[in-house]
């Protein structure tokens, strides 16, 4: 084993028995795989499971089914076994389905882990996860997800919540399992994070509790946050799961399929949510590509971003970009300012 990759699975120790120290035992973890993991980077953080938390299932986050599937495909390829099901009991998605393309891919997913869970915040995320779950006689667990103010996923806590949660709760295939609530953010979040889980909890919790009084089972609260909210995170008592906070790993490689048609620095992005006229929501399609305040939108022209987070970005639209619906494309890049 060479010495840097040592480093690396002890990189993800450390950072696995700080992030389980500081949490509440009521609070479950749900870290997000950020980067393909290494065979023991993925091993270490098993290990780190059954010791600290031998009482909770192991689950595993991606921001969406393509990431998803790039690193399963290749840790299957060094685990030696025919799939992922044997040593990965749960995954979770943070970014619904949006084109027909992912039905296979979420299919796929659904029929090699034990139990596989997206969030949606619109009905047509609920349409391609019904058609992927029939096609395999599978059931999907569901998180419908709420906005936090930022405006960038999650439909309205209230009535807004209660509908799609029930068009959830209506499909045989479909399971509800709760609520979630993203509390990262870049520019569109206020620089006093302090207690933001604990508010962004308590508003969750608000929005299952709603629910249960009108009949509805959506028992669990799980809240999406970033890396420098994990200190915050330990202020969380009540019993909640937190998504977030990634771990080491080999990196992602762009398909270099926008690269070479639209320069060097380009990414791409799809729209996961076309929430009124004048605006959709975008979230970025691979790890070479993230968000930042360098972003600029460079197709289609009139799109332009107004606010942001790593992955998702919400887009105000004019002109040609008034055509962008839920699963079209939208082409990226980070440009280098100097002042």
């Amino acid at each position: 084993m060479s010495s840097s990759v040592n480093q690396q699975a002890e990189r993800c120790r450390i950072h696995c028995r700080e992030v389980l120290a500081q949490l509440s035992p009521s609070v479950g973890w749900v870290p997000e795989i950020s980067a393909v993991p290494g065979k023991d980077e993925f091993a270490v953080l098993r290990e780190q499971f059954a010791e600290q938390r031998p009482q909770c299932s192991f689950e595993v986050c991606c921001e969406d089914a393509r990431r998803a599937v790039a690193a399963f495909l290749l840790a299957v390829s060094w685990s030696g076994e025919d799939s992922v099901s044997g040593w990965l009991p749960a995954l979770l998605l943070r970014s619904p389905p949006s084109a027909q393309s992912d039905i296979r891919m979420i299919a796929g997913l659904a029929a090699s882990v034990p139990r596989l869970t997206v969030a949606v915040d619109h009905f047509r995320h609920v349409e391609l996860l019904v058609r992927a779950a029939e096609s395999i006689g599978k059931t999907i667990s569901v998180l419908v997800a709420v906005d936090t103010g930022e405006r960038l996923m999650g439909v309205h806590p209230g009535p807004d919540c209660e509908s799609l949660s029930r068009a959830v709760a209506k499909q045989r295939c479909l399971s509800l399992r709760g609520i979630f609530a993203s509390v990262e953010g870049g520019a569109t979040v206020a620089p006093e994070r302090g207690n933001s889980c604990v508010r962004t909890f308590e508003l969750a919790r608000s929005c299952v509790e709603s629910l249960r009084l009108r009949g509805l089972q959506a028992g669990e609260v799980v809240l999406g946050i970033a890396s420098e909210d994990l200190r915050a995170a330990a202020e969380l008592v009540d019993r909640c799961m937190v998504v977030g906070g990634p771990f080491l790993g080999a990196g992602w490689e762009s398909s270099g399929r926008l690269a070479g048609a639209a320069g060097a620095g380009v990414f791409d992005a799809r729209v996961i949510s076309r929430p009124a006229l004048e605006y959709c929501v975008i979230a970025a399609g691979s790890r070479s590509g993230l968000i930042t305040s360098e972003t600029e939108v460079i197709w289609p022209l009139g799109a332009v971003i107004s606010g942001w987070n790593a992955h998702h970005a919400r887009l105000q639209l004019a002109d040609e970009s008034l055509d962008l619906r839920i699963g079209s494309e939208v082409w990226l890049k980070n440009f280098h300012k100097h002042t």
